[in-house]
Parts: structure tokens; sequence; C-alpha cells
């Protein structure tokens, strides 16, 4: 059963809340635009010989990672954590080793592959230093560093490695700048600026370091809202990525998953600039249910954790054109329950660089 614990109430509970009405949605086009939940420079994906990028999911009611070839219900593996932990959020390291963010269990795992080899499990229940209460999200940066979102103790934590050296936090709770209320994703750029999902308080935050260095933000905090530049639980976030004018990689546009107003938002930055917005809440075809997960795909394609339904969603922009479906609620191969992070990442590459989960090559 998917267990309902302190940070994750912000997720479920919109699902019997008020609902708000619906948005007018212009055509937007995202063909040029990439994903990356953090920081490393994009390498270009080689034409021929390897297979596209594949989704992972976070099918946090069944307690496992799942990976698949795309929405076309071919899952090609699946990962339980160990002692019946909850997967909250995950990333890649440059190796291609996954590190997931066990909400239940309050600590941090790493594995090769979703097979299980070489299982280290790091962390446990408290406040201090190598503890977590609750972690929502996990990122690198290009160092392979570990940025893992303590959404209990609203804080984010940067280590070394999952020994925990050189330990570092910022934040704590509250609404004002450095402060966070139940945190829910977290999110590197290319210059490794931090973005968090501050759901508590309704917002977006960024900021360049650990120190809190140029904070900015995007939301009506505390109180949220459902009009534009507002937020009602926000629950995930992915970042577009595109080349400035001398070919260096920087934000062009975010995706949000705007879980108690049952919409995906689009912004071009935290100004709210080019602010869009898609869905209304319901079961059927452009319609969300608390949507806890985003990500960019290829040609403008969007997909989306639609965790009330428990139904993963691909649909071409914000446009609501070309609606896919996968799964429905229960613990077979083509289903889930209550997704969350769901994230397209590249399995084979050339280089042997740093390549993060939430990162592609321009498309």
């Amino acid at each position: 059963m998917y267990q309902i614990k302190k940070a994750h109430v912000f997720v479920l509970s919109f699902i019997s809340a008020a609902i708000y009405g619906g948005c007018n949605v212009p055509s937007v086009d995202l063909t040029q635009i990439t994903q990356t939940q953090t920081s490393p420079t994009p390498t270009p994906m080689p034409s021929r010989h390897f297979p596209p990028p594949r989704l992972f999911v976070a099918d946090r009611g069944n307690d496992r990672i799942v990976e698949l070839d795309d929405l076309n219900g071919k899952v090609r593996e699946t990962y339980s954590l160990p002692s019946s932990g909850q997967p909250s959020g995950f990333a890649f390291d440059s190796t291609r080793r996954i590190y997931i963010s066990d909400s239940v269990n309050s600590q941090i795992v790493r594995v090769d592959h979703l097979d299980g080899e070489n299982q280290v499990v790091y962390g446990t229940e408290g406040t201090g230093v190598g503890q977590f209460d609750l972690p929502a999200g996990v990122a690198l940066d290009s160092q392979n560093r570990i940025y893992v979102l303590d959404s209990g103790n609203n804080r984010v934590v940067r280590m070394d490695d999952v020994n925990g050296t050189n330990w570092i936090s910022f934040g704590t709770a509250g609404s004002g700048i450095g402060q966070f209320s139940a945190p829910s994703a977290i999110a590197l750029d290319p210059n490794g600026r931090v973005y968090v999902v501050d759901s508590g308080n309704h917002r977006i935050t960024r900021f360049d370091d650990l120190s809190g260095t140029n904070w900015v933000s995007l939301g009506a905090a505390p109180a949220g809202g459902a009009g534009e530049n507002e937020f009602q639980f926000p629950a995930a976030i992915a970042l577009g990525i595109s080349r400035d004018s001398v070919g260096a990689p920087t934000v062009s546009n975010i995706l949000i998953a705007d879980s108690g107003n049952n919409r995906i938002v689009l912004v071009n930055d935290l100004l709210g600039t080019g602010w869009t917005t898609f869905g209304t809440v319901g079961a059927g075809t452009s319609q969300f249910n608390a949507p806890s997960g985003v990500a960019f795909g290829q040609r403008g394609k969007i997909f989306v954790s639609d965790a009330g339904n428990s139904r993963l969603i691909s649909v071409d922009g914000l446009t609501g054109d070309n609606w896919t479906v996968l799964g429905v609620a229960g613990v077979g191969n083509v289903q889930v329950n209550t997704p969350g992070e769901i994230v397209r990442h590249f399995i084979h590459r050339f280089s042997t660089g740093s390549i993060d989960s939430h990162t592609q090559a321009i498309e």
C-alpha cells in the first residue's frame, strides 16, 4: 500500500480538494527543448546503432522503479527497494548508477542497475549529519556530487558520495529566503544552480549554491493560488535546455506539475515569462488528478505522471494533441500506483563523460 507520510500529504490530499477552473491553452512549440534537472553539459547522441532514451518512473504505490521503452507498454525492468522502501525521487550518475531517495526508510539507495547489483544504502532517520526525514528527491552535478532534498527537515543536503563525505546542508523551515516547507523536487541547471519545488510554500525557488546566493522564486507564497504565476502544491519540475548564441547550454523553458491545480505549467523563466497552462481536473483526455512528475521528450512531446489517476501520459506539448495513456491502478507490468517522478534517460552513449539522468542532448 502507498504510505501517506508528512511530506506526501501534499500530493494526495488534492483528490478531494476544491476544483479550480480550466485555462485556455495556446499552442506551444517545444520542439527545440530538451530536459535537464541537473547540471552536466549535454553530450550529442549518436544518430545510429544506439536505442532512443527510455522512460524511468517512480512507481511509489508499488515501491519500485520501472523502466519502459516508451508508453508502448513494454516494461524493460523493475527494481523494488529494500525493507519495503518507497521511491520518492531518483537520478543517475555519469556511470549510470541509480540513486533513489527512499522516503519511508529515510535513506538513499544506490544500485548499478535495476537488477539491484551492488546495492548500497546510506542514511537513518533524524536531523543530524547522515540522517534524513522523508527525502523527496535526488540530483547529481557534473562532479557526481549527490544533492538530496531532505523534505521533512526542510533542507537541501550535498555530499560527495553515499558515505556522506563532505556533508553540507542548506535551509530551514519557513516561507522566507533560505526556507522551505515540505519541498518535493530538486533540479540543477547546466550552471549548477539549484531549483527546488517548495511545495508547502506553493512556489519554485532557485539559488546559485548551498549558501543561498541569488535566491529567486516564482509563486504566491505562502498561500498559493490558481491564477497566473501561482501554484497550489507544485510537485515536480523539468528544465528545458537549448543553446545560446555562442553554443552554451542554457535553460529556456521550465515545466512544472502544478499538482493542486491539476495542471501542467510551462514558463520561460522564474519571472513567469511565457506562462502557459494545460489541463483540468478529471480522468479523461487533457485531464489530471494530482500530477506528480513531468519530463520533456523528443519533438515537443512531454510526459506526465498522473498520480491520482494511476497512469502515465504522453502528449504533444501543451496542445493536447496525440494524447496517449499507459497504465491503470495495479501491480502488473503495465500497471502503476500513484506514480511520481518520471525521467527520460539515455542508457547508451559514446562519451564516457559525466551524463546526468535528467540531461539530454539537443535533439
